[in-house]
Protein backbone atom coordinates (compact mmCIF):
# COMPACT_ATOMS: atom_id res chain seq x y z
CA UNK A 1 0.00 0.00 0.00
CA UNK A 2 1.12 3.52 -0.84
CA UNK A 3 0.23 6.56 1.10
CA UNK A 4 -0.28 9.57 -1.30
CA UNK A 5 -0.09 12.84 -0.06
CA UNK A 6 -1.27 15.47 -2.75
CA UNK A 7 0.34 18.80 -2.48
CA UNK A 8 1.13 22.05 -4.45
CA UNK A 9 4.94 22.51 -4.78
CA UNK A 10 3.80 26.76 -5.73
CA UNK A 11 1.09 27.82 -3.20
CA UNK A 12 0.63 31.53 -1.51
CA UNK A 13 -0.68 30.03 1.60
CA UNK A 14 2.07 29.71 4.61
CA UNK A 15 -0.65 28.30 6.36
CA UNK A 16 -0.93 25.08 3.67
CA UNK A 17 3.04 25.03 3.05
CA UNK A 18 3.26 24.37 6.50
CA UNK A 19 0.35 21.91 7.20
CA UNK A 20 1.94 19.74 4.11
CA UNK A 21 5.81 19.82 5.72
CA UNK A 22 4.14 18.59 8.66
CA UNK A 23 2.24 15.65 7.15
CA UNK A 24 5.86 14.57 4.97
CA UNK A 25 7.82 15.56 7.98
CA UNK A 26 5.89 13.23 10.29
CA UNK A 27 5.96 10.24 7.39
CA UNK A 28 9.29 11.09 6.71
CA UNK A 29 10.04 10.65 10.63
CA UNK A 30 8.45 7.41 10.95
CA UNK A 31 9.50 6.15 7.95
CA UNK A 32 6.17 5.25 6.19
CA UNK A 33 6.68 4.78 2.75
CA UNK A 34 4.91 7.07 0.54
CA UNK A 35 4.67 9.21 -2.85
CA UNK A 36 4.24 12.92 -2.75
CA UNK A 37 1.71 13.88 -5.76
CA UNK A 38 2.05 17.51 -7.15
CA UNK A 39 -1.13 18.86 -8.69
CA UNK A 40 0.37 21.84 -10.24
CA UNK A 41 2.40 19.47 -12.29
CA UNK A 42 -0.55 16.95 -12.85
CA UNK A 43 -3.60 18.08 -14.19
CA UNK A 44 -5.03 14.78 -14.36
CA UNK A 45 -3.92 13.76 -10.47
CA UNK A 46 -5.48 16.75 -9.52
CA UNK A 47 -9.02 16.11 -11.02
CA UNK A 48 -8.40 12.85 -9.68
CA UNK A 49 -8.01 13.83 -6.54
CA UNK A 50 -11.23 16.03 -6.24
CA UNK A 51 -13.47 13.56 -7.57
CA UNK A 52 -12.38 11.11 -5.27
CA UNK A 53 -12.56 13.43 -2.00
CA UNK A 54 -16.29 12.54 -0.60
CA UNK A 55 -18.66 14.86 -0.86
CA UNK A 56 -18.63 15.68 3.10
CA UNK A 57 -15.34 16.73 2.73
CA UNK A 58 -15.49 19.56 0.44
CA UNK A 59 -15.62 22.88 0.71
CA UNK A 60 -19.22 24.58 0.01
CA UNK A 61 -17.30 26.95 -2.45
CA UNK A 62 -14.09 26.60 -3.57
CA UNK A 63 -11.60 23.80 -3.89
CA UNK A 64 -10.42 21.22 -0.65
CA UNK A 65 -7.59 22.58 0.98
CA UNK A 66 -3.98 20.87 0.67
CA UNK A 67 -2.76 18.56 1.78
CA UNK A 68 -4.95 15.63 1.09
CA UNK A 69 -3.84 12.40 2.23
CA UNK A 70 -5.19 8.53 0.63
CA UNK A 71 -4.31 4.71 0.83
CA UNK A 72 -4.03 4.11 -2.95
CA UNK A 73 -7.62 4.93 -3.66
CA UNK A 74 -8.70 4.67 -0.39
CA UNK A 75 -9.19 8.38 0.91
CA UNK A 76 -7.69 9.10 4.50
CA UNK A 77 -8.12 12.64 5.16
CA UNK A 78 -7.49 16.15 4.80
CA UNK A 79 -4.99 18.11 7.43
CA UNK A 80 -7.31 18.43 10.21
CA UNK A 81 -8.03 14.48 10.13
CA UNK A 82 -4.38 14.08 10.31
CA UNK A 83 -3.60 16.44 12.78
CA UNK A 84 -6.68 14.72 15.14
CA UNK A 85 -5.08 11.24 14.90
CA UNK A 86 -2.12 12.39 15.66
CA UNK A 87 -3.10 14.04 18.55
CA UNK A 88 -4.65 11.03 19.52
CA UNK A 89 -1.60 8.62 18.51
CA UNK A 90 -4.17 6.81 15.87
CA UNK A 91 -2.17 8.07 12.35
CA UNK A 92 -1.33 4.55 11.36
CA UNK A 93 -5.02 3.30 11.82
CA UNK A 94 -5.65 6.76 9.91
CA UNK A 95 -3.79 5.97 7.40
CA UNK A 96 -4.80 2.16 7.17
CA UNK A 97 -1.40 0.91 8.10
CA UNK A 98 -0.44 -1.48 10.82
CA UNK A 99 0.47 -0.32 13.83
CA UNK A 100 3.76 0.86 13.90
CA UNK A 101 7.18 -0.20 16.14
CA UNK A 102 5.54 1.64 19.48
CA UNK A 103 3.67 -1.64 19.66
CA UNK A 104 6.41 -4.04 19.98
CA UNK A 105 7.85 -1.30 22.67
CA UNK A 106 4.70 -1.81 24.66
CA UNK A 107 5.55 -5.60 24.34
CA UNK A 108 8.98 -5.23 25.66
CA UNK A 109 8.23 -3.10 28.33
CA UNK A 110 5.51 -5.59 29.66
CA UNK A 111 8.07 -8.25 28.97
CA UNK A 112 10.71 -6.44 31.75
CA UNK A 113 7.94 -6.02 33.90
CA UNK A 114 7.62 -9.35 33.92
CA UNK A 115 11.02 -10.00 34.25
CA UNK A 116 11.36 -7.25 37.30
CA UNK A 117 8.76 -9.52 39.56
CA UNK A 118 10.46 -12.18 38.76
CA UNK A 119 13.68 -11.09 40.49
CA UNK A 120 14.34 -12.36 43.68
CA UNK A 121 17.92 -13.19 45.85
CA UNK A 122 18.45 -15.74 43.77
CA UNK A 123 17.84 -14.68 40.16
CA UNK A 124 18.99 -11.48 38.92
CA UNK A 125 17.23 -9.36 35.98
CA UNK A 126 19.76 -7.36 34.39
CA UNK A 127 18.44 -5.47 31.29
CA UNK A 128 20.84 -3.49 28.60
CA UNK A 129 19.47 0.00 26.59
CA UNK A 130 21.08 0.42 23.21
CA UNK A 131 20.22 3.91 21.48
CA UNK A 132 20.26 3.90 17.60
CA UNK A 133 23.42 6.36 16.09
CA UNK A 134 24.91 7.13 13.29
CA UNK A 135 28.28 4.79 13.47
CA UNK A 136 30.00 6.90 10.61
CA UNK A 137 29.05 10.28 11.14
CA UNK A 138 29.81 12.49 8.18
CA UNK A 139 32.94 14.75 9.68
CA UNK A 140 36.57 14.81 9.05
CA UNK A 141 37.45 13.12 12.26
CA UNK A 142 38.15 9.46 11.81
CA UNK A 143 35.59 6.40 11.59
CA UNK A 144 37.27 4.58 14.23
CA UNK A 145 37.51 7.57 16.97
CA UNK A 146 33.72 7.64 16.65
CA UNK A 147 32.80 4.00 16.81
CA UNK A 148 34.85 3.96 19.96
CA UNK A 149 33.43 6.85 21.57
CA UNK A 150 29.18 5.71 20.84
CA UNK A 151 30.02 2.24 21.28
CA UNK A 152 31.54 2.96 24.97
CA UNK A 153 28.59 5.85 25.91
CA UNK A 154 25.30 4.07 24.78
CA UNK A 155 25.69 0.65 26.68
CA UNK A 156 24.80 0.44 29.89
CA UNK A 157 23.81 -2.65 31.93
CA UNK A 158 21.07 -2.48 34.90
CA UNK A 159 19.98 -4.56 37.79
CA UNK A 160 16.05 -3.87 38.13
CA UNK A 161 15.95 -5.53 41.53
CA UNK A 162 19.13 -3.43 43.46
CA UNK A 163 18.62 -0.57 40.90
CA UNK A 164 22.26 -0.58 40.81
CA UNK A 165 23.79 0.06 37.37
Amino acid sequence: MVIKVYIASSTGSVAVKKHQQAVVGFLEANRVSFQEVDITMLEEQRLWMYRNIPRDKQPEKGNPLLPQIFNEEHYCGDYEDFFQSKEHNTVFAFLGLSPQPSVKKDEARQEKSRNKDSANNKKSVWTMDFEAVLMCPKTQASCLYYKTKLQVHNFTLFDLKTKEG
